[in-house]
């Protein structure tokens, strides 16, 4: 059985998106969907609920806090294995969505192939962009160091000044995943994006969690390419199934303002990076 994982923070209409596109899609006899709240506090969960009730195959899971994307989709991962007995479950954010027809049956055909862990072709709608597969940084102790830095300008920043300094000195230096052509060709082995990612055959047979429960938000990614190779995961990246992504639509809706918000994810940013850090430093890199 096929589980779709979705983890649902404030912003209603990303999530019923999501839940909608998966349930219009043919095909769906053998699945579920499984709606994970991190702890919203806007009511906005509680009307997912009310507008799912009617579905068996819809299930809410309501977290007591706010547990991040790691522990938050553990729940949902867990959950799909342990109780609904999913051999599949595809983790998705809620700001994406599936508008190919056949995603189920070229899924259930790659799942066939053996491969432990599959990642989409995501494309981002702002602006066209596939984001899968990516380039992990070559020093993340170098990345950490960036990020303190980065953390004490914006907050001696005024207010005004951080979308300018994000635009015009920040962001053309930080662009991490380029736009190669090489990306809409199948690839394996490769980092995937965090956006969607499928677990699959041995992986979900032996693994109770999907995410190291130590970080909060991002790296995520990063820190499960290193699990999946050195414990002989077989990863691919394959463009025949696709998902559209519009990209951090529940963080941007927690912090509005540009400098909270900038500050709140370079924090994330640099925890997660120590993390990384201390994985490599256990068991070297791959």
């Amino acid at each position: 059985m096929i589980s779709f994982v979705i983890l649902h923070y404030l912003v209603s209409a990303d999530t019923r998106k999501c839940i909608d596109s998966i349930l219009a899609l043919p095909d769906t006899s053998d699945y579920s969907i499984v709606v994970v709240d991190n702890h919203s506090d806007n009511g906005s969960f509680e009307e997912i609920k009310k507008i799912y009730s009617h579905n068996t195959n819809v299930y809410m899971i309501a977290n007591k806090h706010n547990e991040g994307f790691a522990r938050g989709n553990n729940v949902g991962y867990s959950f799909s294995r342990d109780t609904l007995d999913a051999d599949t479950i595809v983790v998705i954010n809620n700001d994406c969505f599936i508008d190919q027809s056949d995603f189920i049956i070229r899924l259930r055909d790659i799942c066939k192939q053996g491969y432990d862990l599959i990642g989409p072709d995501i494309v981002n709608i702002k602006d066209n962009k596939h984001q899968s597969p990516t380039n992990p940084p070559a020093d993340y102790k170098k990345d950490y160091s960036h990020y303190s830095k980065l953390l004490t300008i914006y907050r001696a920043l005024p207010n005004f000044a951080a979308q300018v300094f994000y635009d015009y000195v920040e962001k053309p230096r930080s662009a991490r995943a380029k736009e190669d052509s090489h990306k809409i060709l199948r690839q394996t082995n490769v980092q995937l994006h965090g956006a969607c990612l499928i677990f699959a055959n041995q992986f979900v047979k032996n693994e109770e969690i999907a995410f190291n429960p130590n970080t909060f938000l991002y790296l995520e990614e990063d820190l499960l390419f290193q699990y999946c190779m050195r414990n002989d995961y077989s990863i691919v990246f394959d463009p025949d199934i696709k998902v559209k992504h519009n990209a951090s639509s529940s963080t941007n809706a927690r912090h509005s303002g540009f400098k909270k918000r900038r500050i709140n994810n370079l924090q994330h940013l640099k925890h997660s990076a120590s993390i990384v850090i201390d994985e490599i430093s256990r068991y070297g890199r791959y």
